[in-house]
């Protein structure tokens, strides 16, 4: 394997064209050199990617695996590259895969149809009734609900539902206090961690919102991010960006070395 594999990429350049007209189909008027690797946890690389442009205008990602034996696998990964590449590089893609053995080749060259990669299905859960979620019995689905569909003014409604539910759903304060942390990070994409504070606080159960690992560390994260949007986007100082958000002089100075 290793020896063919020497031989074929020290010859790759001067086959390229003959190799691409006479057996792939593809007429090449000009090919680029793409230096850069696919990520490192692949098994291994693609023998050969190049971004070409055919003789009519067409440019995609010419992408060729040279096999000296019959790969169960070969087109799982094929596919593995196919998404890489297209990710990577935003081109349509063509594959080739060039068999160099004696016995014929016996290769599946296409994954089972229910396997296709054709696209996918995207929901927005703000399309998701929150009443619904709130009907489970499952904890992990009812605290979904606070990123669901539910009038702004339901707002304070939906979490004590959900804490209400939660309580009732849970049988110790250690699991209960994981499903109230997951709810106060969840609430900031709503902007309702103030409102899940309060309701929080009032609830009878030794839980302390200002010294939560996950609370605090969600908070930092968004100071930080706060500070960087006003020292990319404004003419502010950096005092005045500090007293603006609230945080030391010190953290905007850190940001803006940054």
């Amino acid at each position: 394997m290793g020896d063919y594999d020497i031989i074929i990429k020290e010859n790759l350049e001067a086959l390229l064209l003959p190799l691409a007209a006479k057996y792939l189909g593809i007429s090449i008027a000009k090919a680029e050199d793409l230096p850069e690797k696919l990520p490192a946890t692949l098994e291994r690389q693609p023998d050969f990617v190049k971004r070409v442009t055919d003789t009519n205008g067409a440019t995609f990602i010419l992408h060729l695996e040279f096999q000296s034996t019959n790969e169960e696998e070969m087109r799982f990964r094929m596919a593995e590259y196919a998404g890489l590449l297209i990710r990577k590089y935003r081109l349509p893609l063509r594959q080739h895969v060039v068999y160099l053995g004696q016995r014929p080749p016996t290769m599946e060259t296409e994954l089972p149809q229910e396997m296709w990669i054709t696209g996918f299905n995207l929901h927005n859960i703000k399309d998701f009734a929150a009443v619904d979620s709130l009907s489970s019995e499952v904890p992990e689905e009812i605290v979904l609900a606070i990123l669901m569909d539910f009038p702004p003014e339901e707002a304070d409604g939906v979490i004590s539902s959900i804490l209400s539910k939660l309580q009732l759903l849970t049988h110790d304060e250690a699991t209960l206090k994981r499903y109230i942390q997951q709810l106060m990070i969840l609430s900031r994409l709503r902007k309702l961690d103030t409102a899940t504070e309060k309701k929080v606080e009032a609830m009878p159960i030794t839980y302390d919102v200002a010294t939560d690992y996950l609370y605090k560390k969600g908070k930092e994260e968004g100071l930080t991010i706060a500070v960087k949007m006003a020292l990319q986007n404004t003419d502010l100082t950096h005092q005045e960006i500090a007293e603006q958000i609230g945080v030391p002089l010190e953290f905007v100075q850190k940001m803006s070395n940054q």
